[in-house]
C-alpha cells in the first residue's frame, strides 16, 4: 500500500508541476509573442489570435481573418469602435440579412399642409361697356380661353355711342379744332379707341357695332356675354386673369409656422401633375385698398 501511495503522490506532483508551468508559459506568451493575429471570432470580432482555437465568449471556432480586415484597428471612445464583419452566405440566407448603402438624410418628418392656387390681385381685370347697348356679336363665348390685350371679345350696338359718332362727324365738317377735339374726347370716353376714331373720320360714317376689347392678356375666368342681351356698365361681361405668376396659399398650424422661413423650398403636389412643381416660400404683398 505504501508503494501505491508514493506512486499516486508522485503522479499528482508531476501533474501539478506541468499545470503550473503551462500556466506560467501562457502568461508570458502575450509579452513575448509578437506574431500577428490571423484568426478571429465571427460573432465577436474583437477576439483575435495568432493560432486556431475557440472563442472564450461564445466558444465558436476561430476562422481566418479576411484580407480586407487585416490591419484594421478599433478606435473611438473608451477603446471601442467599429470593425468590418464578414458573414457567410449560408448565414445571410438563413437570417435574411440584407445590406444597403449609407445615406445622409433629414429624419425630421415632412410638413404637409393643404394649399390652393390663387392668382395675384394685380393679375385680374374685368371687362365692362362704357355705355349701355345690345350684344350684336360674341366672339369669345366660353371661359378657360386665353386672350391677348386689345383682342376683340364682342361687338355692341349702343345708341349713345352711335349718336356721339355722328356728333364727331358733324364737328369734323364744321372745321373747328376745339369742337372737333371735344367731340373726339367724348367718343373715346364712351369706349372707342384712337384707331376707331380715326377709322370713323376716314370713312365718314359712324360704326354701328362698337368693339369690346380685352384690357389685358390672360385667361377668361368669367363670362356673362350672351348674344342679343342688353349690357350695362354695371355688368361684368368678362373676367380675365393673368396666370403667368400665381400664389400657392397653404394653411399651417401655429406650432408648425416656427419651422418655416422665407425662401425655403417646398413642393406643391397636385393630382394631375407629375413630377410635382417646386415652389419657393414667400410673403404675399398687402392688398391695396
Amino acid at each position: 500500500m505504501s508503494v501505491v501511495r508514493w506512486a499516486l503522490l508522485i503522479a499528482v506532483s508531476i501533474a501539478a508541476v506541468f499545470t503550473v508551468s503551462a500556466y506560467l508559459r501562457d502568461r508570458e506568451r502575450p509579452a513575448n509573442d509578437h506574431r500577428p493575429n490571423r484568426f478571429y471570432c465571427v460573432m465577436h470580432p474583437q477576439i483575435r489570435s495568432p493560432d486556431p482555437g475557440t472563442c472564450p465568449i461564445c466558444h465558436m471556432d476561430l476562422v481566418p481573418i479576411p484580407a480586407e480586415m487585416l490591419g484594421v484597428r478599433t478606435r473611438g471612445r473608451r477603446g471601442r469602435g467599429n470593425v468590418p464583419i464578414t458573414i457567410t452566405l449560408d448565414r445571410r440566407q438563413r437570417f435574411d440579412i440584407r445590406s444597403v448603402g449609407v445615406v445622409t438624410r433629414d429624419l425630421a418628418p415632412p410638413l404637409r399642409a393643404p394649399a390652393v392656387v390663387e392668382a395675384p390681385d394685380t393679375g385680374r381685370s374685368e371687362v365692362h361697356v362704357r355705355s349701355a347697348g345690345f350684344l350684336e356679336r360674341v366672339l369669345v363665348r366660353q371661359t378657360q380661353v386665353h386672350v391677348t390685350r386689345g383682342q376683340t371679345l364682342a361687338l355692341v350696338y349702343s345708341p349713345a355711342v352711335y349718336e356721339a359718332q355722328q356728333s364727331l362727324l358733324a364737328a369734323a365738317h364744321l372745321g373747328a379744332p376745339d369742337v372737333l377735339a371735344a367731340a373726339q374726347r367724348n367718343v373715346e370716353l364712351l369706349g372707342l379707341s384712337a384707331g376707331d376714331v380715326a377709322a370713323v373720320l376716314r370713312r365718314g360714317s359712324p360704326l354701328r357695332d362698337v368693339p369690346v376689347r380685352a384690357p389685358a392678356s390672360g385667361w377668361v375666368t368669367h363670362s356673362e356675354a350672351v348674344l342679343g342681351s342688353y349690357a350695362t356698365p354695371e355688368q361684368t361681361l368678362y373676367g380675365i386673369t393673368d396666370l403667368s405668376h400665381v400664389w400657392v396659399v397653404a394653411n399651417v398650424f401655429d406650432e408648425d409656422a416656427a419651422h418655416l422661413s422665407r425662401g425655403m423650398s417646398a413642393r406643391f403636389s397636385v393630382r394631375d401633375a407629375s413630377p410635382p412643381p417646386r415652389v419657393r416660400l414667400g410673403r404675399r404683398p398687402p392688398i391695396s385698398t
